[in-house]
């Protein structure tokens, strides 16, 4: 079977990678789409896929679509991060470098959580949420709080709120309309918002959560629908 990753714009032509057994995901010589859009084609074990992962087995061992057509179709997932995923699915974390070392930047790890909650994939789940709390600064924090709050992560959302707490002037007014009403009553009662700062451009808010619900409800009406 094979993944069929779409994209609007080009993948990163290189990336880090981490010694495996399933075939790397290969950006070279990546065809497009009429549409368009870049497809890079990454071919996996059905067996071990279904072995490794509940989410996998349901769909490869029923009536599905994906099941029929031994194709799993995703959106707008980087190539790079799509790769870490499918050898932690093989091999899991042993013998592996950190995932910090696999993917340096907070965004990409902050990708790779989407994937691992999609799939339903828990013990990455553990672990990248280890490395993004490690990971966590200035530019991500409010953005990382949305993203554990909308995937129930918890660890991560408590890391967050510490983060924030320490730190009040990250909170802007374009971050505070961004986050959900409970998120915001949160920090309204903690004392961590005591006044509005003038807003920040180009930070990693700009990009997530909002996005990442997206293009999670879009995958999940892709992959699960019936043929």
């Amino acid at each position: 079977m094979e993944f069929e990753l779409r994209q609007d714009a080009p993948p990163p032509l290189t990336y880090a990678a981490v010694p495996t057994t399933p075939p790397p995901c290969d950006p070279a010589g990546r065809p497009s789409s009429p549409s368009g859009q870049v497809v890079v084609r990454v071919a996996a074990h059905r067996v071990i896929l279904c072995a490794r992962c509940a989410w996998f087995r349901r769909a490869l061992s029923s009536g599905m679509r994906e099941a029929q057509q031994r194709r799993i179709v995703l959106h707008d997932t980087n190539p790079a991060v799509f790769d870490v995923f499918l050898r932690f699915v093989y091999a899991g974390l042993q013998g592996s470098p950190p995932l910090e070392r696999c993917l340096s930047s907070v965004g990409q790890l902050a990708d790779l959580l989407l994937l691992a909650d999609r799939y339903e994939v828990e013990d990455l789940t553990v672990a990248v949420e280890a490395a993004l709390v490690r990971k966590m600064d200035a530019e991500s924090a409010v953005a990382l709080l949305g993203l554990a709050d909308q995937l129930g992560v918890a660890g991560l959302r408590r890391a967050a709120f510490t983060f924030l707490a320490a730190r009040p002037h990250l909170l802007t007014s374009e971050s505070l309309v961004e986050l959900p009403d409970h998120l915001r009553s949160v920090l309204l009662k903690q004392g961590t918002v005591t006044a509005l700062v003038p807003v920040r451009t180009g930070t990693l808010y700009n990009r997530y959560p909002t996005s990442f619900q997206e293009r999670k409800n879009s995958d999940t009406v892709s992959n699960c629908s019936k043929k």
